[in-house]
């Protein structure tokens, strides 16, 4: 999972004018990319910029911000309407842009309608609304799918219990979880891990290829 600060880069792009290679990429982050067989490419750059110290790190961020831009085999975890709105769709947007980033960071709280439409600033309803317009989801979906997602990266990842991965992302108990995530992946959680370990996911795709990487 690659997480870092859009409004730096963005604020920059008038001073160097090739950041906006990156402008895409930063408007798509918003709802989520899932870039398939990124991986090894993804740890390559990282640890580049982990060792390397001023104009050296910065040169490697931006080579790894290049190769997100331009890597084809990607697709966006939530839908966006390009309809031009009013300036109040356009603040109601950016709450929300906000909200999903709370979402992102916090994914494994208890989480409710009613408490995020209070962080926006937001009637219930009013929120909803401007929630499918942004995600092409509803809130409660968002919330699943982001938790199913989260698991399935333990499910790979790590040697974890699945009864301690289902607390870990969020569900309350486990035959919930088993149920949603039944109903996303086409498996059960032991299922998807099964397959893993044999070299397909469910998705289809050979672990050769290389894992996913989540922006």
């Amino acid at each position: 999972m690659l997480q870092f600060a859009a409004a730096p880069l963005r604020e920059s792009m008038d001073l160097l004018p090739d950041l906006r290679e990156a402008e895409a990429l930063l408007d798509r982050a918003h709802l989520g990319i899932e870039f398939f067989g990124f991986r090894d490419l993804a740890m390559k750059h990282l640890l580049r910029v982990r060792d390397l110290r001023g104009l050296g790190r910065f040169s490697a961020f931006a080579a790894l911000l290049y190769e997100l831009a331009r890597w084809q085999d990607a697709r966006t975890l939530t839908s966006l309407n390009h309809r031009q709105g009013s300036a109040t769709d356009d603040i109601r947007s950016g709450k929300i842009y906000t909200v999903l980033d709370y979402l992102r960071a916090n994914y494994m709280q208890q989480l409710s309608l009613a408490g995020v439409s209070t962080m926006a600033g937001m009637p219930e309803a009013a929120f909803c609304r401007q929630f499918r317009k942004i995600t092409g989801s509803t809130f409660t979906t968002f919330v699943t799918e982001l938790r199913i997602a989260k698991a399935c990266q333990l499910l790979l990842h790590t040697q974890r219990q699945i009864s301690g991965i289902c607390y870990d992302v969020g569900f309350n108990n486990i035959s919930n979880f088993n149920r949603h995530f039944l109903k996303r992946k086409g498996v059960t959680p032991g299922g998807y891990r099964a397959l893993a370990k044999c070299g397909t996911n469910a998705r289809g795709y050979r672990e050769d290829q290389g894992d996913s990487v989540g922006l």
